[in-house]
């Protein structure tokens, strides 16, 4: 399995088939011969542009291996070089080797071959194999003479973390491994940053030669899912005046938020964050300082949209909030969108029915003048024989109860640092007289109160409106 929280990440996902090909970038089928071959170019490797033929019954190319009996030293070096694990697909091959030490001197044809390096330097011997019908292949093996530079990387320090566009300070120094005289010229320290993913890269920063500078701005995760398996990775390549280099490289993590969504009062809802679908509850890893857009997807049956906690609309953009240089926990973010009910009309028979809107008569004001905020409006019969559902003593009677059709709104604020607090939406008004209230028997602001109706036949149809309101 796989590990978000080691440094770097570890992802669960293998690809067992690529992942070891040296970032093949291109392919084509070319002529070969008297047939056709599939050439392909990779960015790493020795040999940019390679070939796979397809060779049937036809010799097939050796197998070139090559072993070093070390890879670095101090001057004069004495290395052996072995090709013994090199092979050939065809049975009863004669193979022939040849080593070209990369230091002017004569190559050997020897399967072990022992060399001296006098010179310091890097020197990057090649190994060619050979099959008698001519088919070849080639490997290589780098030999550092010389003792390379010490090497700290001041800036970024150790346990950096980073926001979307931050920018880095990149500040090393550096002495030479033989005197120990500190490597003043900048022209000697070369900087590289990547932006890793899953299992692999992308270049961000390309090889730039200098030291004491600042870094481009921290990228965004390359996807919505990248926010969770992603690091940079900054690569500085010391070298001195012989040639000799060191690397160092150090693993940069960005800060991280949790954001979590919920929905009320439908609680399960199909949401877009940054066009990926995120069903509610649910929580959502993002960097700090990232941008979001959020949207609804699926609107739940019978509702509309009644507002997000942060007071956005339907299809907005948020930031994932800044806050210190803290590496410790995950930061925390809440936002919670609302629902309210559509306007619902129907036509009920009250002389048929004790259910719907004439069962639901009793109760619903608990006094004249205050609302239980449950109905909007309603009526009654007159005739308490012909409605069973509605029993009491004040047939003759309209009543109607009010609630707040929209809860108030809070202006944004500014976001707090850590640790962040949860966002909410506002509680509902409590009936108060304030501005918020419609009175739905046509008075804006009205209270639970009493009207006189007129009378109604025995079979006749109410039309009642039933808007019921949720925050």
């Amino acid at each position: 399995g796989g590990c978000r929280e080691c440094v770097p990440p570890i992802s669960a996902y293998t690809n067992e088939t690529f992942h070891e090909w040296e970032d093949p970038t291109d392919l084509w089928f070319g002529p070969y011969k008297d047939t056709q071959a599939l050439y392909y170019i990779v960015r790493k490797g020795r040999l940019p542009v390679r070939r796979i033929r397809y060779t049937g019954i036809y010799n097939k190319s050796p197998v070139a291996s090559v072993a070093a009996s070390t890879l670095e030293g101090e001057h004069p070096l004495t290395v052996e070089f072995d090709a013994s694990e090199s092979s050939d697909p065809d049975e009863d091959e004669t193979l022939s080797y040849e080593w070209d030490f990369d230091d002017g001197s004569d190559p050997s044809t020897e399967k072990v071959a022992t060399h001296t390096f006098t010179e310091k330097g890097l020197f990057v011997v090649k190994l060619t194999v050979t099959d008698k019908k001519g088919l070849k292949d080639l490997a290589f093996v780098d030999i550092t003479v010389g003792v390379p530079p010490v090497v700290t990387m001041i800036s970024p320090k150790e346990g950096a973390t980073f926001a979307v566009d931050q920018s880095f300070a990149f500040v090393a120094r550096a002495t030479d491994g033989e005197s120990g005289e500190a490597m003043m010229d900048d022209s000697h320290y070369v900087w590289e940053m990547r932006q890793h993913h899953d299992q692999h890269w992308h270049p961000y920063l390309p090889p730039t030669v200098g030291n004491n500078f600042k870094s481009l701005p921290a990228p965004s995760p390359e996807d919505f899912l990248a926010s969770t398996n992603s690091y940079l990775e900054i690569i500085l390549v010391v070298t001195d005046d012989d040639g000799v280099s060191t690397t160092v490289s150090r693993n940069i993590m960005p800060r991280t938020t949790t954001i979590t969504f919920t929905s009320e009062p439908v609680e399960e809802v199909q949401l877009l964050v940054d066009n990926f679908i995120v069903k509610t509850p649910s929580d959502v890893i993002s960097w700090e300082n990232h941008p979001l857009t959020l949207s609804v997807d699926e609107v739940p049956t019978n509702f509309e949209f009644g507002g997000w906690s942060d007071g956005g609309d339907a299809e907005h953009a948020i930031v994932v909030p800044t806050t210190t240089n803290s590496t410790e926990g995950n930061n925390q973010l809440h936002y919670t969108i609302t629902w309210r009910q559509r306007l619902i009309s129907q036509t009920v028979n009250c002389s048929s029915t004790d259910e719907g809107p004439c069962n639901m008569c009793m109760g619903h004001c608990k006094t004249d003048n205050d609302c239980a905020g449950e109905l909007v409006c309603y009526e009654k019969e007159q005739n308490e024989s012909t409605v069973p559902g509605c029993a009491g003593s004040d047939f003759s009677r309209t009543k109607w109860c009010t609630v707040d059709l929209y809860a108030p709104t809070p202006a944004p604020t500014e976001a707090p640092t850590v640790p962040l607090p949860t966002m909410s939406p506002s509680a509902p008004d409590d009936g108060g007289e304030d501005g918020g209230q419609v009175g739905l028997a046509g008075e804006s602001g009205a209270k639970c109160g009493q009207n006189y109706g007129s009378l109604c036949a025995l079979s006749c149809t109410i039309l009642v409106t039933v808007f019921w309101m949720f925050v």
